[in-house]
């Protein structure tokens, strides 16, 4: 499945909107915000439900810890849940949920972008959002919401895997 990540997601510089390639139906990309650790997550997944997987995150200079990249088949829950997904016929999601109450920076932030019919749909999470039903209340927020719970237990549980396989301290 290797390919450059610039050929799979890039921005259309006419319409300013990003473009996913037509052979991946749903890219995912996460980062933690100003943390100690600066993890960032992206996830490219193509029409066989083949996942390329990159990690990155803060390490100390000559620490020789490694920037993680996976390539396999999604789980199957979680192809479960983004066909759940495809079914519904007005995939009305907002751009972006957030809590417009406050604003911060450096506060983490995940994006989304599926393929339906030949477009790419955007829509993205930050900050406290993240973790809470509450802000997505039609049928279609609540089946994406539990998708997107999926994704990102599953992310977290790989790099989690990883950096104790590897001896990474993240604490």
């Amino acid at each position: 499945m290797s390919k450059d990540t610039a050929a799979i997601l890039k921005m259309n510089h006419v319409s300013n909107k990003w473009e996913l390639d037509k052979d991946h139906i749903f890219a995912y990309r996460y980062f933690d915000g100003f943390t100690h650790r600066l993890l960032s997550i992206q996830l490219y997944v193509n029409i066989l439900y083949q996942y390329s997987l990159h990690i990155d995150f803060f390490r100390p200079k000559n620490s020789g810890a490694p920037v993680f990249y996976l390539e396999g088949t999604l789980p199957a829950a979680i192809q479960q849940q983004f066909e759940k997904i495809t079914k519904i016929k007005n995939f009305g999601l907002k751009e972006i949920y957030d809590d417009d109450t406050i604003s911060m920076t450096g506060i983490s932030g995940e994006q989304y972008f599926f393929n339906f019919n030949d477009t790419t749909l955007y829509t993205s999470i930050s900050g406290l959002v993240t973790n809470q039903l509450e802000y997505f209340t039609t049928m279609p927020e609540t089946i994406f919401y539990s998708f997107h719970q999926a994704i990102k237990s599953w992310t977290k549980e790989v790099f989690e895997n990883l950096a104790q396989l590897h001896g990474i301290d993240l604490s």
